[in-house]
């Protein structure tokens, strides 16, 4: 790398470290977003499989990318500004692939597209549209459960998401039976291993 590009490198993270900030404290926020702290460290890791194709690679730094880059500097400050980390991550990942194009050029991105690509994982999911999701899965199983339990002739009750047995049993159908949240963080792994 030349020194212009470790310093535009270095400028990029030493700006992104408030938003990287808020991207940490939504991953730690759940269980199912930790995979975001190791994501980039694979990308990375996953990128150096190139080095020898990129080696051979003509530099030649594209105007869109730097066009993008600006657009992504805007995009980036209003995330910030709103700290939102859902679009914080989508921001992150557009500014490196953007960093990527305008100062090594469009088959650079081509090159790495999958550890670029990779990149989307550590997007945290917005709440708003996960916790819908986990609600309708618990009420899903928890369903099926009582009506499985009644075929087999054991009386039970169930009352949203939770199931009572004869002998008042109480049985709670918990966020994490709903799957979501497995999936969520086996999807990168097992992309990653395919």
């Amino acid at each position: 790398m030349s020194r212009f590009e470790l310093f535009v490198v270095g400028l990029a993270l030493v700006a992104w470290l408030p938003g990287i900030a808020v991207l940490a404290e939504a991953w730690g926020a759940s269980d199912f977003a930790t995979h975001g702290f190791i994501v980039p460290i694979v990308a990375l890791w996953s990128a150096t499989a190139h080095r020898s194709t990129l080696a051979a690679l003509p530099i030649r730094p594209s105007r869109g990318g730097q066009i993008a880059l600006a657009f992504c500097a805007i995009a980036y400050l209003a995330a910030l500004v709103a700290r939102h980390a859902s679009l914080l991550g989508v921001v992150f990942v557009a500014m490196v692939v953007a960093l990527v194009s305008a100062l090594r050029g469009p088959r650079w991105v081509s090159c790495l597209r999958f550890p670029l690509a990779y990149l989307v994982f550590m997007i945290p999911l917005p709440p708003a549209w996960v916790t819908p999701l986990i609600v309708d899965l618990q009420l899903w199983v928890s369903t099926a459960a009582a009506r499985l339990l009644q075929a087999f002739g054991i009386a039970i009750y169930r009352e949203g998401n939770v199931l009572t047995l004869p002998g008042d049993v109480s049985l709670f159908v918990s966020e994490a039976c709903s799957g979501i949240t497995s999936l969520i963080t086996l999807i990168p792994i097992g992309v990653f291993i395919a």
